[in-house]
């Protein structure tokens, strides 16, 4: 069997130590583009904080049911003012019928 000396073995450990270096830088390059930078956690932070403050001003299920129901009742409202709209016109339409004729009356009585 041949023998190992000491400068075999340093040169095989240097060897050994370079490859496992390389083995590892390139672990770390590979695995740091896979997770975020502390940068890059600070900013999603603070878009969540962000969104969770937009979330918490967002109308409830109460709040959107209950704008439901005054819709409802402006709806049925607007129908009644509606048809009084239109009572209105007619009535109106009487009377400017009504005051045709008299102008018209005392228009020629003027003659």
């Amino acid at each position: 069997m041949a023998e190992l000396h000491w400068r075999d073995l340093a040169a095989a450990s240097v060897a050994l130590t370079f490859v496992a270096g390389c083995v590892i830088w390139w672990l770390r390059a590979t695995l740091a583009s896979s997770f975020a930078g502390k940068g890059e956690v600070e900013t999603l932070s603070a878009d969540v904080r962000a969104l969770k403050e937009q979330v918490s001003k967002a109308p409830t299920h109460e709040d959107i049911r209950s704008l439901s129901e005054r819709v409802q009742r402006l709806e049925s409202a607007t129908g009644v003012l509606g048809a009084r709209v239109e009572a209105v016109h007619e009535g109106i339409k009487r009377i400017e019928h009504d005051l045709r004729i008299l102008l018209t009356h005392h228009l020629d009585q003027e003659r």
